[in-house]
């Protein structure tokens, strides 16, 4: 029994720290979003901005279970060891994504940051599947909102090159 309390509680941990922290790097990124951002030419599959606060807690949330299975598959193992690196990388570059696209306003760069996390995070979902296959599927959705953003990120950038495309 007190295995379980402390399986659950792990899966709580695990859980909240991949939702508290990139909740509050968002937050501090959302005061300089509004006057750039809605001044940006955007293409027409733009989301609104109410779906980014529904979607990214799903995603983070599926991301905090497959880590959590990942680390229960095995903690010490080499396979596991590598899985959480890769993860902690693509974290941290998620993480960068919203302050070098808000705050330094620089859409190029973020596109390169997505590239990064793109190819990183198909390793990590490689080496999460290896490790426990659910966990590897379970990740497939925040790869499929990455490639989604990448895009997107590529169209505002090409539209608003060199100060073009802003709305007057």
């Amino acid at each position: 029994m007190l295995i379980i309390i402390s399986s659950l509680a792990a899966l709580a941990i695990f859980t909240l720290v991949i939702e508290i922290i990139p909740s509050q790097e968002r937050v501090a990124s959302s005061r300089f979003r509004n006057s750039w951002y809605d001044r940006l030419e955007k293409p027409s599959y733009t989301p609104p901005p109410r779906l980014f606060s529904i979607v990214w807690p799903i995603l983070y949330g599926l991301m905090g279970l497959a880590a959590w299975l990942v680390w229960q598959s095995g903690p010490g193992k080499r396979q596991v060891h590598r899985a959480e690196m890769l993860f902690a990388v693509q974290l941290a570059l998620n993480l960068l994504w919203s302050p070098v696209f808000f705050i330094l306003k620089a859409p190029g760069i973020a596109l390169a940051l997505l590239a990064g996390l793109w190819v990183t995070l198909c390793a990590t979902i490689n080496q999460f599947y290896r490790a426990r296959p659910i966990a590897g599927l379970l990740m497939m959705p925040y790869l499929l909102w990455v490639s989604f953003a990448a895009i997107l990120n590529e169209e505002i950038w090409r539209r608003n090159r060199n100060g073009a495309g802003l709305k007057r």
